[in-house]
């Protein structure tokens, strides 16, 4: 690929300190870990494992499917960083390794103006982009680049929003557990009782102690 290729060796401090403080899933820092760590069943992998499997890229067909191949230049997935508000233009550069590819969007993350939620969005878009491929090798279905950054936005706002009213009840769940159980007037019994309901799986349950004392 002709343009700007960055082949400088990535300093594994930086790029772990980038992703445990990532504003994202436990599951999606552990892939970008496995990402660095080139510990990624992709197929250059196998390959090197000894699987009898084709080198070539399952979605473009033009390049070995390598770390930096599915999430940097694929030609079908590279337009996912187009598409998305992160607006990244990946089409004239390569990287030698993910790990110089994830500092150089950690990059892209600090010189804007919101680098956590900017970053955060980044996580879910390498994951959407994993996520994609997977399902195109094993339900042979090709999510189109829209409909790939419709799911890693929804993602994104998703956990921003959980995170958000855990901030907001966290102070609220310590003061509570400052209050102490205080018994009954005499001849009382006191009754204390919660219950839960999933609505997945439409189950629920319930609890309550009686105490007198």
């Amino acid at each position: 690929m002709s343009g700007t290729s960055f082949l400088g060796v990535a300093s594994p401090t930086g790029s772990w300190s980038s992703i445990w403080r990532c504003w994202t899933l436990s599951k999606v820092q552990h892939f970008l870990w496995q990402c660095c760590f080139h510990a990624l069943p992709v197929r250059v992998a196998l390959l090197a494992c000894g699987c009898a499997v084709s080198p070539l890229c399952p979605c473009c067909g033009l390049q070995e499917e390598s770390v930096v191949h599915l999430i940097f230049s694929c030609p079908h997935y590279f337009q996912v960083w187009k598409l998305s508000p992160l607006r990244f233009d990946f089409s004239a550069l390569s990287f030698s390794s993910f790990q110089v590819g994830w500092r150089f969007l950690v990059h892209k993350a600090m010189v804007s103006s919101d680098f956590a939620n900017v970053l955060s969005l980044i996580s879910f878009c390498v994951w959407g982009i994993w996520k994609a491929q997977n399902r195109l090798v094993f339900e042979g279905v090709l999510w189109r680049p829209e409909v790939v950054v419709q799911k890693a936005v929804a993602s994104f706002w998703e956990f921003h929003d959980a995170r958000f009213l855990c901030s907001s009840v966290q102070p609220q769940l310590a003061g509570a557990l400052v209050e102490s159980w205080s018994p009954p007037p005499s001849g009382f019994v006191k009754c204390n009782f919660d219950a839960a309901f999933c609505r997945q799986s439409s189950q629920g349950g319930g609890a309550a102690v009686f105490r007198d004392l």
